[in-house]
C-alpha cells in the first residue's frame, strides 16, 4: 500500500506522542519501500517499519 499524503488533526499527534513518535517520523516511515501499512478503519493506517535514524 502506497501512502502519499498525511492529514494530522490534534487527537492524532497527541496519539502517536503517546508512543514517542513525531509526526515526521511517521512520514519517513511512509516514504520507505520497505514498509508495512495495515488499513484498520476509514482513513486509518498501522505503519510499521524504520525512521532515517532507525528508531
Amino acid at each position: 500500500m502506497y501512502i502519499n499524503k498525511l492529514e494530522w488533526d490534534d487527537y492524532r499527534i497527541k496519539h502517536i506522542a503517546q508512543h514517542n513518535v513525531e509526526p515526521h517520523e511517521v512520514w519517513e516511515i511512509c516514504e520507505d519501500q520497505l514498509h508495512l501499512a495495515h488499513r484498520e478503519g476509514y482513513n486509518r493506517y498501522r505503519l510499521y517499519g524504520q525512521t532515517v535514524e532507525v528508531r
